[in-house]
């Protein structure tokens, strides 16, 4: 058993810091109480709009949702059923690639519907 010699200075505590109204100060970026200044912040580049895509429809968030399930649904199959393992899991991968496929042939007509955001380059080049 270890213990601390008692010292004739009293033990130090920490004390919650008063957060009153913040001190005026000039400039675009707030003096740094550490150190140095702050350094500026940098400005970011502007990008021309991005398209707005429109949400996915039912029919395209449902195929998703069936995807999702696929595994579970087999795994619940093959541990109530009687089929067999190589049948459900060939089933499994099978039913999975279809669905997967249609959604991403879904998401690639939503959007290829959407118009250009900007015009395409010319190829007059003088």
């Amino acid at each position: 058993m270890t213990s601390n010699p008692p010292t004739d200075q009293p033990e130090q505590r920490w004390q919650q810091p008063s957060f009153g109204p913040e001190p005026n100060w000039t400039g675009s970026v707030p003096p740094n109480p550490a150190g140095p200044p702050a350094p500026a912040p940098t400005p970011h580049p502007v990008h021309p709009s991005a398209r707005q895509v429109p949400p996915a429809s039912t029919v395209e968030t449902v195929v998703g949702t069936l995807a999702k399930v696929v595994w579970p649904v087999a795994i619940v199959l093959l541990i109530t059923t009687r089929m067999g393992f190589v049948p459900l899991v060939i089933i499994a991968i099978v039913a999975n690639m279809l669905l997967g496929a249609i959604k991403k042939n879904l998401r690639q007509r939503r959007y290829a519907s959407l118009p250009p955001s900007y015009p395409p380059p010319s190829d007059d080049l003088r």
